[in-house]
């Protein structure tokens, strides 16, 4: 039998509120489906550097394990919810307090020959078009040798100069 992760009724109420009563695609998860989603699936404090993991250790106590997910942020305890808030809109988009986050280091590679490898394996040899910097749609526009290529940065895993 599957063991839940378990929701103080005080998180229970909160992703009823925030997220059920904003979400169109939420409305179908139960509050535990989506508190275990969540911790399974989201990232942790660790996972992020300066400002918004500031934030983030300041909004919760020691021991407790925070994991953020699709824009909000969930505070547990021995794997029970306890509560959950969205991100503020000034930390928005989060990626770019991520460590080791490909969007954080592109403006390296502007005007450089660059190889790409993707998550499912695909892989591109091409110059970033500085023309074309998107922080918000998360997208970089490659130049190959055949022709102009968008790239979703989520779906970039490696990027390194060519020499």
């Amino acid at each position: 039998m599957r063991k839940r992760n378990r929701l103080t009724s005080h998180g229970k109420k909160r992703i009823s509120e925030r997220i059920n009563a904003t979400s169109k695609t939420t409305l179908k998860l139960k509050p535990y489906d989506l508190s275990r989603i969540a911790y399974m699936n989201g990232k942790s404090k660790d996972d992020f550097e300066g400002k918004f993991k500031q934030y983030i250790e300041s909004k919760s106590k020691k021991g407790r394990k925070v994991k953020i997910y699709s824009n909000y942020v969930y505070i547990y305890s021995n794997k029970k919810l306890l509560t959950l808030f969205a991100v503020p809109d000034k930390y928005l988009p989060i990626q770019q307090y991520e460590k080791n986050n490909i969007l954080n280091k592109i403006d390296l590679y502007y005007d450089k020959l660059i190889s790409i490898k993707c998550f499912n394996d695909d892989k591109f040899e091409g110059i970033i078009d500085k023309e074309y910097k998107s922080e918000y749609n998360n997208k970089l526009l490659l130049s190959t040798e055949y022709g102009k290529k968008f790239i979703k940065l989520k779906h970039i895993k490696k990027i390194r100069p060519i020499k």
